[in-house]
């Protein structure tokens, strides 16, 4: 029962990583005090289990030992922490939904990070709306740095700003913001100092010009195609014999006309203004660029669902007499015109604005993300939260490699004098 592996492991622990439950239930039939065995990491099998996000497992250890505040790792970390940085959201709802285990929501660890720290600077979005919601949470705790949860966020987003995870960081940002989490005072201090010491990535910068110059090509097809149909009207003009309208469009009395032209003109000027975003982010300046390219952005987001309405009342126009076929067209354009409108909210409606009614509509916005990109990602760990673990474990390493190195120096040179004792011996 007690037997280790070589990470000091014991049959619980493995049997709660792999969420056997009859397996669980055979090991405590038969001695209880397995539930307090630490592996190398100093993880109890509850932490393993919260690790693997097995929530059955942590009921039955529960029910055995009913005070699992008491079991914390060698870096001070309950079953909530352990949850909130491993992307284990079932276990958060899990703790969250129980009374007995609520306690934990605001606990500390040594370095003073709470659950929520953890889960902001791993950029674990479904846990950070998860604990966000709860009652009772305190938003703004400083750890032992003195940096609330929003701190520990906008260190890991200075890393992994402009890389394959931006989705993901996104999303962590309108969790955090609505919710009203806050920078401290000492962060917004020193942020000018930390801009100014910063170097600019030239991978990042590599980046920023791919998508500038997409952004580019995409909002000059946006500008040539509404400048276009704003010249090429649904209807055509009105001829110049004897017509004192000569020269005006045939529809201009029509409601879904003006809606055409009100749109293909909002999306013409959003598409141009975003061309001459990008031209400013492609100056030498970093900083003025990067503020250039979230500009043009955010314009395009608006050109685009512009331009898509625009089209679909052109068409509704032109074949208003065929019912059937107008409604078809606007079920379809409806339909289409919601999803671009939901990712322009996203990245345009102040999220960040700490009402109720805008707090629930970010919620089920970023839960619905979650859902549907982000239910499988890797997240490694970031350099705020890994610096002193790394460092403390590759100095381990090291120490293991050497000592290493020295028994199996040693045992070679045993067995070569023992060979030469040997070989003199016959020899002789």
């Amino acid at each position: 029962m007690l037997f280790k592996d070589a990470y000091g492991g014991t049959p619980l622990h493995w049997a709660a990583f792999k969420g056997d439950l009859d397996a669980v239930g055979f090991l405590l039939s038969i001695s209880r005090s397995t539930i307090f065995e630490k592996d190398h990491r100093g993880y109890f099998p509850i932490h393993i289990a919260s690790k693997a996000d097995n929530v059955k497992v942590i009921k039955m250890l529960v029910e055995r030992w009913h005070e699992p505040e008491e079991l914390l790792t060698t870096e001070g970390r309950n079953i909530l922490h352990v949850a909130a940085m491993n992307r284990s959201d079932n276990v958060v709802r899990y703790i969250l939904a129980t009374p007995e285990l609520r306690k934990l929501l605001n606990e500390r660890d040594i370095n003073g990070d709470t659950p929520l720290h953890l889960a902001a600077g791993y950029c674990h979005p479904g846990v950070v709306l998860s604990l966000t919601r709860q009652k009772g949470i305190n938003l703004n705790y400083l750890n032992n740095e003195m940096l609330t949860p929003f701190d520990v966020y906008c260190k890991y987003k200075d890393i992994a700003f402009f890389e394959e995870m931006k989705l993901q960081n996104g999303i962590t940002f309108c969790a955090l913001s609505s919710a009203g989490c806050e920078q401290s005072l000492d962060l917004n201090t020193h942020k000018e100092k930390r801009i100014v010491t910063m170097l600019p990535n030239p991978a990042k910068i590599q980046w920023m010009k791919d998508q500038v110059g997409a952004l580019l090509t995409a909002g000059t097809l946006v500008a040539t195609g509404t400048f276009t149909a704003g010249f090429a009207l649904p209807g055509g003009y009105n001829s110049p014999d004897n017509n004192p309208d000569k020269g005006t469009a045939t529809m201009i009395n029509n409601h879904m006309f003006q809606l055409f032209m009100i749109c293909n003109t909002a999306s013409f000027y959003c598409s141009i203004i975003c061309i001459l975003c990008c031209s400013y982010a492609l100056l030498g300046d970093v900083y003025p660029a990067v503020k250039a390219l979230r500009l043009a952005g955010k314009l395009f987001g608006v050109a685009l669902p512009m331009m898509s309405l625009a089209f679909m009342a052109a068409l509704h126009v032109v074949t208003g007499k065929l019912s059937w076929l107008a409604s078809l067209i606007l079920i379809m354009g409806t339909i289409s015109l919601v999803i671009l409108f939901t990712d322009s909210i996203i990245s345009l409606a102040p999220l960040d604005w700490n009402l109720p009614l805008v707090r629930s509509v970010s919620y089920c916005i970023c839960r619905l993300l979650v859902f549907v990109f982000l239910r499988e990602y890797d997240a490694e760990p970031p350099a705020y939260l890994s610096e002193k673990s790394g460092s403390k474990n590759k100095k381990k390493k090291s120490k293991k490699k050497k000592s290493k190195d020295k028994v199996e120096k040693e045992s070679s040179s045993k067995n070569m004098n023992e060979k030469s004792k040997d070989m003199d011996e016959k020899d002789e």
